[in-house]
């Protein structure tokens, strides 16, 4: 069995003290508890995340770099990676880039994250096209990540390349 860190990045006021830290007190917080994880042996950390929201984590790659940085062992996770939305280039660079920094730890989960349909009206998009944007999104990191050169004239959703 395996046991691993999840987090949303959410802000909220503490119940005791009545204080809501800020964005980077919290960002500050996810990586300080990350360190301790991996010193306690915990497998992983997981990073979720949201855009235009009461949440901090609107770049785990940075995040999980940071993480990677301060740690040895623990798994550098998403949790998950809104692929609908992201440019797949951009993202297969920014995680690509984590797994160097940190030797080989990073671990993408992508997902459609169609929970909150603000995200794709942030964006530009139509949440109709979320199923047609995750697929291409995958199939393109998939390839992007192969280790073979890229060609992709994909469906209208991303410029070829």
């Amino acid at each position: 069995m395996k046991l691993s860190l999840f987090t949303l990045g959410d802000q909220v006021t503490d119940p005791v003290t009545g204080i809501q830290e800020t964005a980077a007190q919290r960002h500050r917080a996810i990586v300080e508890a990350a360190a301790v994880a991996d010193e306690v042996g915990i497998h992983g950390m997981h990073v979720g995340e949201h855009h235009g929201l009461e949440y901090t984590t609107c770049a785990p790659p940075v995040i999980l770099s940071a993480i990677g940085e301060r740690t040895c062992n623990l798994r550098l996770s998403t949790a998950v990676t809104l692929a609908a939305n992201l440019d797949p280039v951009r993202a297969a660079e920014d995680y690509a880039t984590v797994d160097a920094l940190s030797g080989g730890r990073c671990e993408v989960v992508v997902g459609r994250g169609n929970f909150f349909v603000g995200t794709y009206t942030l964006f530009g998009q139509r949440i109709e096209d979320s199923h047609d944007l995750l697929r291409d999104a995958v199939e393109l990191l998939v390839q992007l990540w192969g280790g073979n050169p890229v060609n992709w004239a994909g469906p209208k959703h991303r410029a070829p390349l």
